[in-house]
């Protein structure tokens, strides 16, 4: 199972937000139901027609917002879970704010969740098993 994230802010944009209740919520029924993280070599092993031996969920965040950072890394280490973290390097590289076209009208209106991660926040979450 994949679930696909982009930011958890209890304030942030419709659509690209999940608020972190809910994100708490499902992280605590995922680990009822018995799943664990799924990482890069689970997702090679399938691609190689091996079958998972486990119930896999694959928590993806797209863009590399900063509270995947302050807001999600502390949940998702807290209940054992790990993110795959698809990032935009240029944004990265000054961690500012992500904007592009047609997200304008969330920079202006959320300035605080439209932040870019930085490189040491990804080492620290490549460092805790976070890819």
């Amino acid at each position: 199972m994949f679930l696909c994230y982009h930011s958890v802010a209890d304030h942030g944009p419709p659509f690209l937000s999940v608020g972190q209740e809910t994100f708490e919520q499902q992280l605590r029924t995922l680990s009822r139901l018995g799943f664990r993280s799924g990482g890069q070599d689970d997702l090679g092993g399938i691609v190689r027609g091996h079958r998972a031996d486990a119930r896999l969920v694959f928590l993806t965040f797209d863009d590399g917002y900063a509270d995947n950072y302050t807001t999600a890394r502390p949940l998702l280490d807290a209940s054992g879970f790990r993110a795959l973290i698809f990032l935009l390097p240029p944004a990265v590289d000054h961690g500012g704010m992500l904007d592009w076209p047609r997200v304008e009208r969330h920079v202006t209106a959320y300035p605080d969740v439209m932040r870019s991660l930085t490189w040491p926040m990804v080492e620290s979450m490549a460092d805790t098993g976070h890819e």
